[in-house]
């Protein structure tokens, strides 16, 4: 009986855990979806091909910018369902003289924020300096865009600070940007993203849980 108790515990706890539910997902290779703005395009992946993770690899297209400082790529959802956290996912590439916090000229960031708030600020150190984005690296070589430096790219579905960020609202803003006084932009710096997606995970209510313990501590009398 006491085994029997803690597999209904064990089943009601995974009851309460976080349910995710993707309610945005882009791999960019059909085309610009509605959901995004802003400044940006689409692009071969070109030597990126087949760098990631089983399952999440650069293909077909991606989405680059190579916009001036602060210069925006925005997704927009709306009436998203009842949920507590968000968790976001994309592959990242640095492409072409990324110097760096400590290069010349420094420093180069990429942004990502949500609903207003500055979740990630990173850099890599392609042409100069040495602070690297300390992530899931999945390339380190020449992927085909300036030529003179080589491209870095990582995977973004692996970092914390973005992944179950508590949020409720029925609409969610990212925006993908550079910035820092050493950026250049154009054919001399630019970033791109690719297999972008959006989870919402949601929580059973507290009554729900409490109802579920209720029903499972009624089949454990029944059963004795």
């Amino acid at each position: 009986m006491k085994t029997l108790s803690a597999l209904v515990v064990l089943s009601l706890a995974g009851f309460a855990q976080a349910q995710p539910t993707q309610v945005f997902y882009s791999n960019f290779d059909s085309g610009q979806p509605a959901e995004l703005t802003g400044y940006g395009g689409l692009e071969s992946v070109a030597g990126f091909a087949g760098a990631g993770n089983t399952g999440d690899t650069f293909t077909g297209d991606l989405w680059r910018n190579d916009g001036t400082a602060s210069v925006k790529t925005t997704l927009t959802l709306t009436n998203l369902p009842a949920h507590n956290s968000v968790s976001v996912g994309f592959l990242l590439a640095f492409i072409d003289s990324w110097d760096s916090t400590n290069g010349s000229p420094a420093p180069d960031w990429f942004n990502l924020d949500i609903d207003g708030t500055n979740f990630l600020q990173l850099t890599s150190a392609n042409a100069s300096g040495n602070v690297i984005y300390a992530g899931d690296q999945i390339y380190w070589g020449g992927a085909g865009w300036n030529g003179a430096w080589w491209d870095r790219a990582f995977d973004m579905g692996n970092e914390a600070l973005i992944q179950s960020i508590p949020h409720t609202a029925s609409t969610l803003t990212l925006d993908f940007y550079a910035s820092g006084d050493g950026w250049q932009a154009g054919i001399d710096e630019s970033f791109a993203i690719d297999n972008l997606e959006v989870i919402v995970n949601k929580v059973p209510a507290p009554g729900a849980v409490g109802a579920l313990s209720i029903l499972g501590l009624a089949a454990l009398r029944r059963r004795r």
